[in-house]
């Protein structure tokens, strides 16, 4: 593939090779990529977090990557605390700024909390854990595969027996039997050791996700399910490094338990990624065009419908808490007149209904227009009430004109049958 053949004109770099990730955010890895000559599997992960990772996908975004001339640094490797051990000076990165310095602390100081003594022991217990080599890693995940296709046997054997006779010459030996069940019990004890060997790649991992609403203790707790999820998808023929493809597994699931702890309503996980692109699309713009961007300018750049960019932009407000204050000059919350007007007596209910009819009653006796005046001078089947120069402006007559025919309108209620029914209902 000709870098630049089918590029965006802007930096000679393809697109995207694959959907869900931003252009902005490929420009800018792909160009400090070729600045640096390589990049770090945990610098691409940063920008892949959203898309749905797979094997094969991992090997696309890495050939693209190639194509551009840039190499992609397949290992990750812990040091005796549990962090990524990343050459700064060989690796073209910078020393830490005071600004890393202070994040890196804040993560330390994630630590503390009320379950501070058990991430510590956690911590403490995994730090014991031999760390594994990439030829341990490949003996592990041949055994965990052997012990995959010896469970499938096991299966297929037992389903065969529970349906048929079973005819002779198809039937497991007693050593045959033994033999699978022993590949099939090492299998899953490679999965746990494969495992419990990258828990501190984990723990190194969720430390840069901890928010007020993602305690350490989650983020680790998310990031194994992430690695558990990345033993069952491993491939070792594709000469990864274990690590560095669990990372994409463990980055994605902490992402995705930080998104959906952050809304007080779950959305489903896919549905908080297209949320996500769209929000960073919309910021993208705004920089861009130094204006808020439409949903039509938003959609089309994500290349996506308009309503449905609209229908997610709705989805993305933050909603209200019911113990949110009204106003600043009361201590009444929003909930307080949630409860007002959904749990009135309804008796009071009933009483509205009957006066509203008997007000209805009472001026259909009227002529039209002074119907219409009395309805709109004082809020009948509307709103609220308007003032003589509104009603005024409405019928094309004077304020002292309103007045009148509101005071011989009265004049007339009073005596008229269906006023002294309204009288009645008032009084009684």
């Amino acid at each position: 593939m000709a870098v630049g053949s089918t590029s965006d004109g802007v930096s000679g770099v393809l697109p995207p090779p694959v959907r869900g990730i931003a252009l902005s955010d490929w420009r800018e890895l792909i160009d400090h990529g070729r600045r640096r000559g390589r990049l770090l599997a945990e610098e691409i992960v940063d920008v892949l977090h959203h898309v749905e990772l797979s094997a094969e996908l991992i090997d696309v975004v890495r050939r693209a990557i190639e194509d551009h001339g840039v190499a992609v640094e397949q290992s990750f490797d812990l040091d005796e605390s549990g962090e990524l051990r990343r050459p700064l000076i060989e690796s073209g990165i910078e020393p830490p700024t005071e600004g890393r310095r202070r994040r890196r602390s804040n993560r330390t100081a994630s630590i503390e909390g009320p379950d501070q003594d058990a991430v510590r022991l956690y911590m403490y217990e995994i730090s014991q854990i031999p760390l594994l080599d990439a030829e341990g890693e490949r003996h592990l995940a041949r055994q965990i595969e052997a012990g995959h296709e010896a469970q499938r046997v096991l299966r297929a054997h037992e389903h065969q027996d529970g349906a048929s006779d079973g005819a002779v010459d198809t039937e497991l030996s007693f050593a045959e039997r033994r033999s699978l069940q022993r590949a099939a019990a090492a299998g899953e004890r490679a999965r746990q050791q494969l495992i419990t060997s990258n828990l501190r790649l984990v723990v190194s991992i969720a430390k840069r996700f901890v928010r007020p609403n993602m305690p350490l203790a989650d983020a680790i707790q998310s990031g194994n399910i992430g690695l558990m999820k990345a033993v069952e998808k491993f491939d070792h023929s594709r000469g990864f490094k274990f690590s560095t493809y669990a990372t994409w597994w463990i980055r994605q699931s902490i992402s995705r338990a930080v998104a959906e702890e952050s809304r007080n309503i779950r959305l489903p996980a896919h549905t908080v990624e297209h949320i996500q692109r769209i929000q960073r699309t919309q910021r993208d713009l705004m920089q861009k065009l130094q204006r808020e961007p439409t949903i039509a300018e938003i959609a089309a750049a994500l290349g996506d419908d308009i309503d449905r960019v609209a229908e997610l932009l709705h989805f993305a407000a933050d909603t209200t808490s019911l113990d949110q204050p009204a106003r600043d000059d009361t201590d009444l919350t929003v909930g307080d007149n949630v409860a007002a007007d959904v749990s009135s007596d309804p008796t009071d209910s009933i009483e509205r209904d009957v006066l509203r009819e008997a007000v209805r009653l009472a001026l259909g006796d009227l002529p039209e227009r002074e119907q219409e005046v009395m309805r709109m001078r004082f809020g009948i089947d509307c709103d609220e009430g308007a003032t003589l120069e509104e009603v005024g402006q409405a019928f094309n007559i004077t304020r002292e004109r309103v007045r009148q025919i509101e005071v011989r309108t009265l004049t007339r209620l009073r005596h008229m049958a269906g006023g002294r029914a309204l009288r009645d209902f008032v009084q009684g």
